[in-house]
Order: C-alpha cells, then structure tokens, then sequence
C-alpha cells in the first residue's frame, strides 16, 4: 500500500512544541517538550483513531499506521524560532534572498511569495544535505 501522508504542523511555545495533524474525520493537538516526543504522542493517537473512528470512516478504514507518514510543516516565522541556530542573514545569502526580506518573513511582518517559500525551502533542503556528508576530524 501507497504510504499516506498527512501534515504535520508544528509551533513552538514557552519552554515546549506544540502540533497538530487533521484530515477527514480527525483533529488531533498535543504538546511536548520535544518534536520527536511530540510526533511520538500524536502518532499514539493517530493511531487510536485508525483502530476506532477510522475503521469505519471511508478514507482511514484499512489503513495501519504502518501506512501512514507524517509530513513535518512549519511556518517560517516558527522554523526560525525552532531552527535560531541558522543565522538568518546567511541563510538569506544562501538562498539568494535579500536579508531584510527574510527577517521581515521571520517576523511574520510580511509573507513570502510562493516562490520565495519554495526558494527558501530548496535551499534549507540544500543545506540539510550537505550537513549530512559532514564528517569531523580532530585536527
């Protein structure tokens, strides 16, 4: 079976994440102190509407959570938050996206275009890939 992905939205609060997955028949919110503990949780309750409400709901009947993938979402005022370690104005440089634009997009004083947000996006992408070639030597 074709995984199903489902998005999986996530906001950072005072001192914790919080995250929510919805679709057809479903609205699930929960809180953690970690993204992946978060995931863990909504994943455990995802799953429990599957096993009950989901088996009679005509999209979700059949389907194990071993079908399903989670998409992680963010917003980008709430990727900065998430993500403070990335400079912004380096990542605007690496992007090619003008640095005060981008500040004014993490602030949410102002919305990228579609184009600047998959621009942004392609280059975060871009980055994580080379992050993960990384090796460290002691010198």
């Amino acid at each position: 079976m074709k995984k199903k992905n489902i998005n999986f939205i996530v906001e950072k609060a005072e001192g914790s994440f919080q995250g929510r997955i919805k679709g057809d028949g479903f609205n699930i919110y929960d809180e953690a102190e970690s993204i992946g503990e978060l995931e863990s949780q909504l994943k455990i309750q995802f799953e429990d509407f599957l096993i009950h409400e989901g088996a009679t709901n005509k999209v979700w009947k059949n389907v194990k959570i071993e079908d399903v993938e989670f998409e992680l979402k963010f917003d980008l005022t709430e990727f900065f938050d998430v993500f403070e370690m990335f400079n912004i104005s380096k990542i605007a440089d690496y992007s090619g996206i003008n640095s005060s634009q981008l500040r004014q997009y993490a602030s949410g004083k102002k919305n990228p275009s579609v184009k600047q947000a998959e621009l942004l996006e392609k280059s975060i992408h871009k980055l994580a890939s080379m992050l993960q070639r990384v090796s460290l030597v002691q010198a």
